[in-house]
């Protein structure tokens, strides 16, 4: 069946089953479309395949259709169809057209390959990029900018399609190179930051929580304080102390706050009372 939807005519296939509880039921498959400009009918083709395989063949025209240079800059995807386009312009004589087509990976690409346009050989690209990945960083990165600007006109994503480099990483060397200023990761600020430094008043309140019950080690030959307050008791602490649970880190990451603080578990000490012993006679 047909169905028309704005300016386009769909193909449609009629499927009547019935369900599970015994009621007639039709479903529509789409099955092609057809072309606004000729007529002709267009079928998927993986339905051409299955009613071949069923044998009962679709019919398929083969009118040969000749463009001129009008028709194509006047035609549109919308309009026909990007497969169909491509498709039927590959075997036109317009010379533009000609000259810009070549097969890559069994697809149509509408763009000539830069390296074709330069004469640069495939074994010329696996050279430089054996030489490049041989230079530390940052200089790679000046290195990748040089080639790119030699022999891809500074394009950072043809420079990714044809090496494998990052094209921000490209971009970035491309700037150095031109510049001749050399950018220097700050690879330490990339991290984390700690439950300490994001909420600086949680710290104050744990330090309030445990230095009425540390002690310093007996012989002072550290600056540990000792407490017998757990990473459980100083979290049920703080939240009977006004803090949300959501807010406040897990048990485990407040035993590493505590280990980074200086703060180790072990039992204090109590003061015992000394015993009055009788001296002997």
């Amino acid at each position: 069946m047909e169905q028309r939807v704005g300016k386009h005519t769909y193909l449609y296939e009629c499927v009547s089953y019935r369900n599970a509880a015994g009621q007639p039921r039709n479903k529509r498959v789409p099955i092609g479309k057809i072309d606004p400009i000729t007529g002709e009918r267009h079928y998927k083709s993986e339905y051409v395949k299955r009613m071949k395989s069923a044998g009962t063949p679709v019919k398929i025209s083969s009118t040969e259709k000749i463009f001129s240079l009008m028709d194509v800059k006047k035609s549109s995807v919308l309009e026909y169809g990007a497969f169909h386009l491509l498709r039927d312009l590959e075997n036109t004589n317009i010379p533009f057209i000609m000259s810009s087509y070549s097969r890559k990976s069994g697809g149509v690409s509408m763009k000539t390959s830069i390296l074709d346009q330069k004469g640069i050989r495939p074994e010329t690209v696996a050279l430089i990029s054996r030489l490049v990945s041989l230079i530390p960083w940052p200089d790679r990165r000046r290195a990748m900018g040089d080639v790119s600007m030699t022999l891809l006109d500074g394009k950072p994503r043809v420079s990714e399609e044809v090496f494998g480099w990052g094209r921000s990483s490209v971009s970035l060397g491309i700037n150095e190179y031109k510049t001749g200023v050399v950018c220097i990761n700050d690879l330490s600020s990339r991290r984390k930051p700690k439950s300490e430094e994001k909420y600086p008043e949680l710290l104050a309140d744990i330090r309030q929580l445990l230095e009425p019950s540390s002690q310093a080690e007996p012989r002072l030959r550290t600056t540990l304080l000792y407490t017998n307050m757990t990473a459980q008791s100083v979290y049920d602490a703080l939240v009977a102390g006004g803090w949300s649970k959501e807010s406040l880190p897990t048990v485990r990451t407040m035993s590493n706050i505590l280990n980074r603080n200086e703060y180790r578990l072990r039992t204090v000490a109590k003061t015992k009372v000394q015993k009055k012993r009788r001296k002997p006679t």
